[in-house]
């Protein structure tokens, strides 16, 4: 399974107080806006997202089809199969991508240990979302899908 480039999405405090701490290890500014609360940094091929006010909590993120420099990859899974195959193997799900269609989406699912993961890129933060786990899902995530990024369709980020 091809997952493309993974991220950890992290709930801060302060943004420009956490920016100036991962850069003394090395990150620099891959993409973000400091006056939109969120920064994208980078270091080497590891991959941090910086969200003020933004999540409820730290999030996983794997993004098929972009490589560590959100560039577009070739030969990639596409978000459905993966989903599919997860699926098939008994892993709930706590959001699923719409499989009637194409390009970009994503679906979450929460770890056993509570750890949020997303996959995937939703379009303008469209997904089908099961009945039965919206209340888990508002709990955690509502706030994190109605992120204010409608204005980055294009752009690269790491986060829903």
């Amino acid at each position: 399974m091809k997952l493309g480039a993974f991220s950890i999405s992290l709930n801060v405090k302060d943004l420009s107080t956490s920016k100036q701490f991962y850069e003394k290890f090395g990150f620099t500014v891959l993409g973000g806006d400091m006056k939109q609360n969120y920064l994208i940094m980078k270091n080497e091929n590891s991959l941090i997202g910086l969200f003020q006010g933004m999540l409820p909590s730290n999030v996983l993120t794997f993004n098929p089809g972009w490589d560590e420099n959100g560039q577009n990859i070739e030969s990639f899974d596409d978000v459905r199969k993966i989903q599919e195959h997860l699926k098939s193997a008994g892993v709930e799900l706590d959001s699923e991508a719409d499989v009637n269609t194409s390009g970009p989406a994503s679906f979450m699912l929460t770890d056993p240990d509570g750890n949020v993961i997303n996959i995937g890129k939703p379009p303008k933060f469209s997904f089908k979302m099961h009945s039965s786990r919206l209340r888990k899902v508002e709990n955690k995530l509502v706030q994190e899908v109605m992120v204010r990024i409608t204005h980055l369709e294009d752009s690269f980020y790491f986060v829903i």
